[in-house]
């Protein structure tokens, strides 16, 4: 139930967007204002007005017969890797020339609690890890432009995460690369930090297709009832 502090829809759209970004409410799935109020002890008002916020970060889609989690078919999922091959290298490259030692052991640490939640099977707080040291390799760039760029595909990126990691199950060999991403920074080699990242992101896209299948069009999670 929530607390009467922040006004209640913000607080419902922080609810609900964390769940979608956990995957405790999967792609396609319907979201009954009548269900999420009662849910959340609010009336329906509150749940409108969250979800609107959510279609504006892409979260959520209208439809005909109500709201649904934002689907994520194949080609979403390959749109977002085609925007993070254009963000996320330029921007490890502007870093490789302005990081500090300080944001170094940032990354680090984001590298150690992802290897740390992965051992003890904590898959959320694995993706969680993940996405805060890519997220910081780009605000590292010291470039707000690229940055706020980023930022506006960042949500989808966690979700497509989620699909990538609690429906296709993937290894845990790439942490093996942020480790390297993070030695190219601190030697400052933007010219194989580039490569590097643009490798590390096609591989995981390759990863996706290959559990995909070529005509399908919707890409559900494991439904959170079983």
């Amino acid at each position: 139930m929530l607390q009467k502090r922040d006004p209640l829809f913000l607080q419902a759209y922080e609810v609900i967007k964390d769940k979608i970004l956990r995957g405790t409410l999967v792609p396609g799935e319907r979201l009954v204002e009548t269900t999420l109020a009662r849910d959340l002890g609010v009336s329906r008002n509150p749940i409108r007005e969250a979800l609107m916020l959510l279609m504006q970060d892409g979260l959520v889609h209208s439809t005909a017969s109500g709201h649904i989690v934002h689907p994520m078919t194949i080609d979403d999922i390959q749109e977002i890797y085609e925007c993070r091959m254009m963000v996320e290298p330029f921007a490890a490259s502007l870093a490789s020339q302005r990081i500090q030692p300080s944001e170094i052991s940032t990354l680090y640490r984001y590298i150690d609690q992802a290897e740390s939640c992965f051992a003890s099977g904590d898959i959320d707080g694995t993706i969680q890890a993940n996405s805060s040291f890519h997220n910081s390799i780009v605000q590292f760039s010291q470039n707000q432009l690229v940055y706020s760029t980023f930022k506006m595909i960042d949500n989808l990126v966690v979700v497509s995460r989620n699909i990538e990691m609690k429906v296709h199950h993937r290894p845990p060999n790439y942490l093996g690369e942020h480790r390297e991403m993070v030695s190219l920074l601190e030697a400052r080699k933007s010219h194989e930090l580039h490569e590097l990242v643009m490798d590390h992101i096609r591989a995981d896209w390759n990863y996706f297709k290959k559990f995909s299948e070529a005509s399908e069009k919707e890409l559900l999670m494991v439904n959170a009832a079983q």
